[in-house]
């Protein structure tokens, strides 16, 4: 029986190391979690202005794309109507139009009737001589 009382404080300081350990070893765990609750924190501060940056970014981008859209679409629309102002000259200066067609007729009509009477007065200048 002696020697249960000799192994008594042995068996006391090995709990009690244990013990230590096992308290460092939770407060070492318990750090390392505040620790990475405070780096999760951190990241999710970081990812959310990462995004309201980005959003501000792709509603400029925007602005500016259909800023550039009209301007395009106005360029376009203002070359439409010089093609059709330059199709309807052309037209009009290739093709007799009513008024055009009126006013060459009566033209023409002098020119028949004047080439006509030279032709009759040559021919009758033939004649009497």
């Amino acid at each position: 029986m002696s020697r249960n009382y000799l192994d008594q404080p042995f068996r006391a300081k090995s709990h009690t190391s244990s013990l230590v350990f096992l308290f460092f070893g939770m407060v070492l765990a318990l750090a390392g979690n505040v620790y990475q609750f405070v780096r999760g924190e951190h990241m999710k501060r970081d990812m959310a202005a990462m995004q309201r940056s980005t959003q501000s970014q792709i509603a400029k981008l925007n602005d500016v794309s259909a800023a550039m859209l009209e301007e395009n679409q106005q360029r376009f629309q203002a070359i439409k109507n010089q093609l059709q102002e330059i199709t309807a000259a052309s037209l009009k200066q290739s093709r007799p139009g009513p008024d055009r067609a009126g006013s060459l007729q009566p033209k023409q009509a002098p020119n028949r009737y004047a080439l006509e009477l030279s032709k009759a007065s040559v021919a009758a200048g033939r004649t009497s001589q």
